[in-house]
């Protein structure tokens, strides 16, 4: 099965084309969330999304915890609050899975076509975020040191077990295209 967006966990202001790789969303307010139709418990996982509108830093991406309801019918997408995910949101906050905030970045800007990448160990419980190639370190932009291929310098880790599976959070007329890799 090839790994999409799922179109039956999403809020429903979310449409979803090419594929059910590219999510979109109309006018209003807040930001609303959609899954993917696969999710992880061990092993080692990738994949990006590429921010095709709007040029602006409130879109959000990262892993959420299956086992935790998200809200993806209206209002906030809650995939970083205390215990419910890992992500990057708002462009500078990284949320973990068992604290809330873990760091601030600072403002990193993104535009139309950036790159946002991620990588998660769930063996070593680890997790990395980056755009454009580069990763974030432990509260640092570029990190040359974060490397996922070796487990080095993640953004975040946590003790537990976890299944988590890809998330984005969209916010108004806004569109991101899922690479799953």
């Amino acid at each position: 099965m090839a790994v999409t967006w799922n179109p039956l966990d999403k809020a429903s202001d979310i449409t979803l084309s090419n594929g059910n790789l590219t999510a979109s969303r109309g006018s209003g307010g807040g930001t609303y969330g959609i899954r993917a139709n696969a999710s992880q418990s061990s092993g080692k996982w990738y994949y990006e999304v590429v921010i095709e509108s709007p040029a602006v830093y409130y879109h959000g991406f990262g892993w959420h915890l299956l086992t935790t309801p998200a809200n993806l019918s209206g209002g906030v997408f809650l995939p970083y609050s205390n215990t419910s995910g890992t992500g990057w949101f708002t462009n500078y906050d990284l949320y973990r899975f068992e604290a809330s905030v873990d760091g601030t970045y600072g403002v990193y800007s993104y535009e139309v076509g950036t790159v946002l990448i991620t990588a998660i160990d769930l063996d070593n419980k680890k997790v990395w975020f980056g755009k454009n190639g580069g990763w974030f370190g432990n509260r640092t932009w570029p990190d040359a040191t974060a490397n996922p291929a070796t487990g080095v310098n993640p953004g975040c880790s946590w003790t537990g077990s976890y299944t988590v599976a890809p998330f984005a959070g969209i916010r108004a007329s806004g569109s991101l295209t899922a690479r799953f890799l």
